[in-house]
């Protein structure tokens, strides 16, 4: 579980107190015990690891309420001076992983690799990356062998769906 799992205003008022941040730099103000250092840093973590979440979430949920298809991810790209195509890239995986099926604790490369399966196959995949710590490059190819009929798929407990070891 990281910091951000629940966002709470105290998670977030640890990265106003005692900071200076910039674009390009962190600079702390005033002194930190260990334990708000550590809290600071799950936060800086925890942000890093969401980002492209937010962009894809905010990116939809923009369009949803503006009604024009990709022209947010056009203005913003050209506003803050981002990749148009990591935009684009952000929100196709936000709105095609929905936030139900997501797995805490994976990486957002593992959840774009299962991006164009069905949303049970997501779910088993991402299943399966647990289970065998797997890696967004092994995910990425178990989905291209399954997309090309390359694999069978793996024995499954039929009350929990589960891989079933031997």
């Amino acid at each position: 579980m990281n910091d951000l799992e629940t966002l709470q205003p105290e998670t977030i008022a640890v990265l106003a107190r005692g900071t200076a941040l910039t674009p390009v730099s962190l600079t702390f103000t005033e002194p930190f015990d260990r334990e708000e250092w550590l809290q600071y840093m799950g936060v800086l973590f925890a942000f890093a690891s969401s980002q492209n979440w937010w962009l894809g979430d905010a990116l939809s949920q923009g369009e949803a309420m503006l009604g024009e298809d990709y022209a947010q991810a056009e203005a913003v790209a050209e506003r803050y001076g981002i990749n148009h195509e990591r935009l684009r890239n952000c929100q196709w995986v936000a709105e095609r992983v929905t936030a139900v099926t997501r797995v805490n604790g994976l990486s957002w490369t593992i959840h774009r690799a299962v991006a164009g399966l069905g949303h049970v196959e997501q779910r088993k995949m991402l299943a399966d990356a647990i289970a065998e710590g797997l890696d967004g490059k092994q995910v990425a190819q178990r989905v291209k062998a399954l997309e090309n009929g390359e694999v069978e798929e793996p024995e499954r407990c039929p009350t929990c769906g589960q891989i079933v070891r031997k």
